[in-house]
Formats: C-alpha cells, sequence, structure tokens
C-alpha cells in the first residue's frame, strides 16, 4: 500500500513538473497562461499573444488594462530574457514597445508614507529599453514623451537607470540614477537636456 502511495505521488510530482516547464517553454503554454491571466482579472486585462514564451519572450499586440483608477493600452510588445540560477538573475536583452496610453482617474490622495526598504525579490538586468510613445493622460491635460531608450539594473538592493535618450515636450532629456534600496535610500544621479 505504502508503495503505490509512493508511486503516486512521484506521478503526480512528474506531472506537475510537466506542466510548469510546458507552461513556461511553449508557445502553447504561455497562451494557457495568457488565458487564465485574461481570465482571473474578470474583463480588466485583454490583449492578443502573438509568439513566444514565459522563459524566453513574447510578442503581444493591443494589451488593455483598466481598473477604476488607471487605463493603459499598449498597442505593441516583444521582449526576450532569460532566468540564470547562479547566481540568480532575470536579463532581459530587450524590450519593445510602442505606443502606451495611460490614463489616470484622480483618487482621494492619502498622505504618502515613505517605504522601509525598496528591495526587490529578483536581481535583474535590463539591457535596452525602447519605447516608441508613452502618453500619459491627466485630468489637466496630457504628456506625451517619445523616442525613449533605457537601460537599467538592479542586484535587489541596488538599483541603477540609464535613460539615454526622450523627446519630452521640453525637449530632448538623458539622464542617470543609481538609488540604494535600504534606508535613508542614499541616490545619485545626473540629468542634460538639449533644445
Amino acid at each position: 500500500m505504502l508503495l503505490v502511495l509512493l508511486v503516486l505521488v512521484l506521478l503526480a510530482l512528474l506531472l506537475v513538473g510537466g506542466a510548469a516547464i510546458t507552461a513556461l517553454t511553449t508557445d502553447r503554454g504561455a497562451r494557457i497562461v495568457w488565458r487564465a491571466a485574461t481570465g482571473a482579472m474578470a474583463g480588466k486585462l485583454s490583449g492578443r499573444l502573438v509568439s513566444g514564451n514565459l522563459a524566453d519572450g513574447l510578442v503581444m499586440q493591443d494589451v488593455h488594462y483598466r481598473d477604476v483608477r488607471r487605463s493603459i493600452r499598449l498597442d505593441r510588445f516583444a521582449g526576450a530574457w532569460h532566468l540564470s540560477l547562479s547566481p540568480v538573475l532575470l536579463t532581459v536583452d530587450h524590450l519593445r514597445l510602442g505606443n502606451v496610453d495611460v490614463t489616470l482617474v484622480p483618487t482621494r490622495s492619502e498622505p504618502l508614507r515613505a517605504p522601509e526598504k525598496i528591495t526587490l525579490p529578483l536581481a535583474f538586468e535590463l539591457k535596452r529599453l525602447d519605447l516608441q510613445q508613452l502618453t500619459l493622460h491627466k485630468p489637466d491635460g496630457a504628456l506625451t514623451f517619445s523616442d525613449l531608450q533605457a537601460s537599467a539594473g538592479s542586484d535587489r538592493v541596488h538599483h541603477s537607470l540609464r535613460l539615454e535618450h526622450v523627446t519630452t515636450p521640453y525637449g530632448i532629456a538623458h539622464a542617470g540614477l543609481r538609488l540604494t534600496g535600504t534606508a535613508p535610500f542614499p541616490v545619485d544621479g545626473r540629468i542634460g537636456d538639449q533644445q
């Protein structure tokens, strides 16, 4: 009886492990996860998964998210990444975003409290971010940023952002920022612009 139970437990573990590997490494698995995510969000999230898998990268189109505080629309997304286990690091080779349209709905504001820490559960390196256009809609108007190129990284505690180029309503800008995620949150940075 104990042997039968052990065999059944091992079979169940193999099935769960196989399902997880399929979900992470195949196009079909990514589609199943995307359908589950959109279903779980009860109409708040929609979009079309064109290709890819969760382990290596995705291509998506017409992604929409909406709740009572915000509406986010993304016409296209392409990303390539991989996770290494020693050391644990998520390396994102590129994220390419088309037009992102964000509408923020005003709400009653509560007093802001400083966080105890600004740390991440996973170290990452973002080698290249390209954003064609970001439009932020607010009650007092809209701001549009375009041709954004950036890179970023974190060892979980020390974070960095390098903004190589962005066209703003005020001109072209570039910047660099480093932040330590433990109090008192030391910050170091630079910003430059071109008219």
